[in-house]
Order: structure tokens, then sequence, then C-alpha cells
């Protein structure tokens, strides 16, 4: 159940509200929206160093999380109505109601190798923010031998640098290729939050530095304007999997039957 009303916060957010702004504020836009959960896991990490330095039990951290869901029935009293609005491309929700869907269009000789390249930087990006940030908590927890309390701290930090990265990556000011600098960046503080010998404090620093840097991806995802392009992504996930050397290990026999 969380996850079903928790899922309309992204597409939702850059999928409609973004497109009812011009091409030239997107990029600002989008560093807001991007800001937003930024600015919840560092309020996280806030609350789980409060709860846990004082040895209080972590469903706590539960109850917390229950004061939002109840902040969102306000929402609809700031938030404007796109249904009474004109996107910034003319386009109106009874015009798009008679289109149909031209995936096709996405490759056309012209477009083709942005497709695939979008395609491609969006499964990459994400794919190394769960490999990095989706186990942080663990390597923390386990390797650095760090207490709960410490790494909530850290988690502070790391998207505090986020909010600081939103704010700065912006396709408006840069352009949308200055992203390439923040990936490249990004990969120093990694190496150096895993392997180097250096204290919490400093270890800290650097994931504000990691932080910062991620938040380049901020840039491309205005973008990204069809959803059904991740019918393609995981079509292509699909093929490689079954080009992979296969890990179960079969018994003696089942191979003797198999030749």
């Amino acid at each position: 159940m969380l996850g079903y009303f928790t899922g309309s916060m992204y597409p939702i957010t850059v999928g409609i509200y973004a497109g009812l702004f011009s091409a030239g504020v997107r990029g600002r836009v989008e560093s807001v929206i991007m800001g937003s959960p930024y600015l919840a896991v560092l309020l996280l990490g806030l609350t789980s160093t409060f709860l846990f330095s004082r040895g209080l039990d972590w469903h706590w951290m539960l109850w917390v999380c229950f004061i939002p869901v109840l902040l969102a029935f306000t929402a609809p009293l700031v938030v404007s109505d796109d249904r009474q609005m004109s996107p910034w491309d003319g386009v109106t929700a009874s015009s798009t109601a008679k289109m149909t869907l031209r995936i096709a269009e996405l490759f056309i000789p012209r477009d083709r190798r942005q497709t695939l390249m979008l395609t491609a930087l969006s499964s990459l990006n994400f794919f190394a923010y769960q490999a990095f940030s989706g186990w942080a908590m663990t390597y923390l927890k386990t390797i650095r031998i760090l207490t709960d309390s410490a790494i909530g701290v850290s988690v502070r930090w790391m998207f505090a640098g986020s909010i600081l990265g939103s704010c700065f990556w912006i396709e408006d000011r840069f352009g949308c290729r200055s992203a390439a600098i923040g990936f490249s960046f990004a990969v120093g503080p990694i190496i150096a939050y895993l392997y180097a010998p250096i204290t919490p404090a400093v270890l800290n620093v650097v994931a504000l530095a990691y932080g910062s840097c991620l938040a380049c991806s901020v840039v491309w995802s205005p973008w990204l304007t069809t959803m059904t392009i991740a019918s393609v992504v995981f079509s292509f996930a699909a093929l490689i999997w079954l080009n992979l050397p296969e890990t179960l290990i079969k018994s003696h026999s089942d191979m003797k039957a198999d030749s």
C-alpha cells in the first residue's frame, strides 16, 4: 500500500507539473523537485540520529513518517490545478486525448541516436545510484562499524550535498552536457568513501562531496518526456540477462540427463 501511493510522487511532478513551465525554466523547476526528496532524507537522518542517540526504539521512525501523510492533504490548497492551465507547448488535455502513441518516432534516423543515448544514460545512472547509495548504510554498519546515530549523521551530510547540487547542476545555467563533469567528479568520493583510511568526520565531508556530484542527474531528466521508453530498457535488459552465463550449479545427474 505504501508503494502504491508513494509511487505517484515522481511521475506526477516530473511528467505533468514540470511540463507546465517553459523550456527556459524547467531545469530550475526540476531542481526544486529533486531537492525535495533530498531534503526529506536529510530530515530522516536528523530524526534517526536524535532517536538513536537517546536510545529510543526505531519504531518511532514510523510514527515520524506519518506526519507527511497528514500534511499531504493540504497539497491541493497550494498546488495549481493543471487541468486549468496550459502547458508550455500549448498541448491541452483535450488534444492529447486524441493523440496516438507513436513510439516509433523516437527511433527515426534523426532521433535514434539521442533516444538510445538517453536510455543508456538513465539506466546507468539509476544502476550506479543503487549500487552505491542503496548500500551506503549497510556499508557503514557492517564495514565501518558505525553506530546508528553516526550513520544518520553521514546520511544527512550526503543528502545535504545533494540539495546543494540540485541547485547548482541546472541546464538553464550550464547546459545539459555539464552533468558529465558531475558524474566524473563522483568517482573520486566513491573510492575515498570505500577505501581511504579516514575518520568518520572526514567520511562525512566525502559524503557531502559525493552527494553534490550525484545531483547532476537533475540536468538530463527534463529531456525524458516519454515514459514508454522504460519498455525499451526492460527489453534490452532481458536480452542481456539471456546472454549472461548461468549461475545455477546443476547436480551431476542433471548434467548427464542434459547431455
